[in-house]
């Protein structure tokens, strides 16, 4: 039973079982704990009433790697002042103008899926997707130094992974919190060098169109000044955006090998409409948009294994949900995990089944992997695109078996595959002739 306390799936789906959508689970911690699960609840959290709820004290368990300045853990004025300036460096056309990018690092990490091997698929794209976000926030400079950063950060990330359970926040060097913060501290002072050095040279946000140069050159008009981030408050951007931007995007990579692998029919019909679109070619912007199935695999795996399978708020004022009166001051839970498996809604949930996104979401607040409402996922956009190259890439490239097709989720700031998703490779998908492997063994 110990070891199902720290399976927060299992937590979830028993709590959900045995006290529905509303549920207190009373004053076993420091704060009263109430979750709330559904459509409805989603869209009172994220979008009716989101002045009523905090994030910063809900997200405690972040600060160790996203600081407390990052856009997850500040709110009011100053969240969206942050916001404000954080949000240029994540339009629509810096984010497009990074496929190229993106279709180069999943490429570097297919090519080391050569026939007949035996790997971590969730090791492997882990290390594309750092790679990715490296380069998208400090620029082509960087791209050598991905590995480093992504090796120094570790230890940081690590940690905010573990579930409250197994936490133990003491800042002594020997400890897995002493060394989360010694890991960020030494991501910092890369951050700040090169914070240095660019003021040095010159911010030119145009020449440089990394997420880094926008932060620098990005300014707010307060009382007819101008009045940039801080070093403090870029660090703690950088940092947080690191943790999203790779954390959480690779462990939804990885889930996209393991729902094709165990979905072979599902895997057929994306290989056919790739080919049919674009052939062996690389994807642009357009040909994403034009392949519908593309979509509705990366939508559909998002929906199974949503990165984060419960968030938190904190509420200021009591309010009334579904016929109780939820106290002000309580911990308020809502789980897309929970949502997104509603047989009520979905219908068929455990089933993988991307041809359901044709129409899109069966109602609003009822897909929540990235939240919603106004303080949605910053990075959502460049996120997506990186799973939609993902999906492609595989379709045209690579043939696999799951060698565990039983993997389960664990983790409380990124539901990633336990004990990492292992692949044997087969032929490759680009071979006339190719047929599929023995598929016979996998379950859904």
């Amino acid at each position: 039973m110990a070891a199902k306390v720290n399976d927060l799936a299992w937590v979830l789906d028993r709590t959900y079982e045995r006290f529905g959508p509303v549920a207190d689970v009373g004053y076993s911690v420091s704060i009263r704990v109430v979750y709330l699960v559904g459509p409805s609840a989603n869209r009172r959290i994220l979008a009716d009433e989101p002045e009523n709820f905090l994030w910063g004290e809900a997200f405690e368990l972040l600060e160790v790697s996203n600081g407390p300045t990052s856009l997850v853990m500040t709110d009011g004025d100053e969240h969206r002042r942050r916001r404000r300036l954080v949000q240029p460096a994540f339009g629509v056309k810096r984010t497009d103008a990074r496929l190229d990018l993106i279709v180069e690092e999943m490429d570097r990490a297919l090519d080391q899926w050569t026939p007949g091997r035996s790997i971590d698929a969730y090791r492997d794209l882990r290390h594309a997707t750092r790679r990715v976000v490296v380069r998208s926030l400090f620029g082509e400079e960087f791209a050598a130094r991905a590995d480093e950063i992504g090796d120094v950060f570790e230890p940081t990330l690590a940690y905010v992974a573990r579930t409250p359970f197994s936490r133990i926040d003491i800042d002594l060097p020997f400890l897995p919190y002493g060394k989360a913060v010694r890991a960020r501290k030494r991501m910092d002072a890369i951050i700040l060098d090169e914070i240095a050095r660019r003021r040095a040279e010159g911010v030119d946000a145009d020449a440089s169109p990394d997420t880094l140069s926008a932060l620098l050159a990005a300014t707010d008009e307060v009382d007819g000044e101008d009045t940039p981030l801080s070093d403090a408050e870029i660090c703690d951007q950088v940092r947080s955006l690191i943790a999203a931007g790779y954390d959480t995007t690779s462990s939804a990579a990885a889930w996209i090998v393991h729902a094709l692998g165990a979905n072979p029919q599902v895997l057929r019909s994306l290989r056919e409409q790739v080919r049919d679109t674009i052939g062996d070619r690389a994807p642009t912007i357009d040909d994403l948009r034009s392949m519908p199935l593309v979509d509705g695999v990366v939508r559909e795996t998002l929906r199974l294994w949503p990165p984060g399978v419960v968030s938190g708020r904190v509420s200021i004022d009591d309010f009334d949900h579904d016929g109780y009166t939820i106290p002000g001051g309580s911990l308020i839970m809502y789980s897309p995990y929970l949502t997104h498996r509603l047989p009520e809604v979905w219908g068929d949930p455990l089933v993988f089944r991307p041809e359901r996104w044709e129409h899109g979401e069966p109602e609003p607040y009822s897909f929540v992997p990235f939240g919603g409402g106004y303080r949605k996922c910053i990075g959502f956009a460049l996120a997506t695109l990186e799973l939609q190259v993902l999906a492609v890439r595989l379709a045209q490239r690579v043939t696999w078996e799951l060698e565990k097709p039983d993997v389960r989720g664990a983790g409380i700031a990124n539901f990633a595959p336990k004990g990492g998703l292992p692949i044997r490779v087969g032929p490759t998908a680009r071979e006339p002739g190719t047929k599929p492997m023995d598929q016979t063994r996998l379950t859904r």
